[in-house]
């Protein structure tokens, strides 16, 4: 037999799971129509269906007890006998295939290939990296491929042909490393998360499971599925089959709504690409209160600022306000959009690649304080700009470090500050 594409189909035992046309979609890019594994237990009528997705050339079906809650063991040695037949080898990126394809791989010694969302030919694929801020094409070289497919970048295969022949497959392979013992599942009349052409997802800006409710309420006047962010998740709101995102499923919907689900970095990211000449942004530091956190935005810090600053002479700013100037910028009127500033807080910062090659990391001589302030000194001298973006809000938890040991921290701060002086304000203040 010629070397061809083996998807192996997630299901139920009664139906495929959507993401098997979107696998058959993705197999088209190779050479080889495909061949569909369906193992389970009287699981013919799954067989019968994959056999009508059109472009599929064949559906083996391995009819079996020892298959019936598809344990990962026994699945793997099922596909690992399986594949000598086959160049590709590919399963969906959900819980199913990521339970299953590392042992296949595993035991096959070749190279996974993860979240697969473009194939450029039978050896080079892309898929994201970084929490999908970036994304990386690869080339594999060995002879077999393993491949998780994110479902969503590709379009499903809706349409059907004449069923395709149906071999029966023998192999038993019997679990000894694991045992079966329950499941609980949970029904509902929404639609399925990861295919859903609707999502209505939840964020901890809820508060509450109570308030969560509302959330559910409004999906189901749309008729969309219900998504949650790990925050939310994580704080009991919702079931963990509920995730969104890097972490949980992912989603493709043509419509998206997110309440209580601020987007900080993403608007951080957003700040950074909008401005070429933008090297750091920085986003509205929060005390657990609400309240902004003190230093979040400021002006540098010169000699003569923090003179001001501790003899309290900005009582005089009114009058004469370039002179008298509070360096820190808390109690000043919150900006509507993304601003240029002198120097934003270290506790929550992002900045471009090419600007931190540019300018260098941090600078280790400081210990605990004053080394953002350098950072930003530093980027502005590259004539980086920096950015506050002030829709970027996040909670600094125990950020105030000086109530816990508060001599050593002022001591740490006096000596970071005389460090930073020496650094920057030398030529001005010799």
């Amino acid at each position: 037999m010629d070397m061809s594409v083996l998807i192996v189909v997630e299901h139920d035992n009664q139906k495929i799971s959507p993401a098997t046309r979107n696998l058959v979609r993705a197999s088209m890019s190779f050479s080889k129509k495909p061949i569909l594994l369906v193992a389970g237990y009287n699981c013919e009528a799954v067989a019968k269906e994959a056999a009508e997705i059109a472009n599929v050339v064949s559906v083996w079906c391995a009819d079996n007890i020892c298959y019936k809650n598809f344990l990962a063991e026994a699945l793997s040695k099922l596909i690992v006998t399986m594949a000598e037949s086959f160049s590709h080898i590919l399963i969906a990126s959900t819980t199913f295939g990521k339970n299953i394809m590392p042992r296949v791989a595993a035991l096959l010694d070749i190279t996974q290939v993860t979240d697969v969302v473009d194939i450029v030919d039978d050896s080079i694929f892309i898929h994201p990296i970084y929490a999908g801020n970036a994304l990386e094409k690869v080339k594999v070289l060995d002879a077999k491929k393993a491949l998780t497919i994110r479902t969503t970048a590709f379009n499903p295969v809706i349409e059907t042909q004449q069923p395709c022949s149906i071999e029966k497959i023998d192999y038993v392979f019997a679990s000894s490393q694991s045992e079966f013992i329950s499941q609980s599942i949970q029904t509902s009349n929404r639609p399925d998360l990861n295919s859903a052409d609707i999502v209505v997802s939840g964020g901890r800006g809820l508060q509450s499971a109570e308030k969560f409710k509302l959330v559910e309420d409004f999906a189901a006047v749309l008729g969309a599925a219900v998504g949650a962010s790990r925050a939310a998740v994580d704080a009991g709101f919702v079931p963990n089959d509920y995730q969104v995102g890097q972490t949980g499923k992912i989603v493709a919907p043509n419509l998206y709504v997110a309440l209580g689900i601020s987007g900080a970095v993403q608007h951080l990211a957003y700040a950074l690409d909008a401005d070429p000449n933008a090297g750091m942004a920085g986003g509205l530091l929060l005390n657990p209160d609400g309240l902004e956190q003190v230093g979040c935005r400021r002006a540098v810090p010169t000699p003569w600022r923090s003179m001001v600053r501790a003899l309290h002479l900005s009582v005089f700013k009114d009058r004469w306000p370039r002179l008298f100037s509070d360096f820190n910028l808390q109690k000043q009127p919150l900006p509507t959009e993304p601003i240029v500033m002198e120097a934003i807080s270290g506790a929550c910062t992002m900045v471009k690649r090419d600007a931190m090659k540019d300018v260098g990391p941090w600078d280790e001589v400081y210990f605990m304080h004053c080394e953002d302030l350098d950072l930003c000194m530093r980027y502005r001298k590259k004539l980086w700009t920096i950015i506050f973006v002030p829709d970027g809000r996040f909670v600094h938890f125990r950020g105030a470090c000086s109530r816990t040991r508060p001599l050593f921290v002022e001591w740490n701060k006096h000596r970071g500050m005389m460090i930073f002086y020496r650094k920057h304000f030398k030529h001005q203040y010799p």
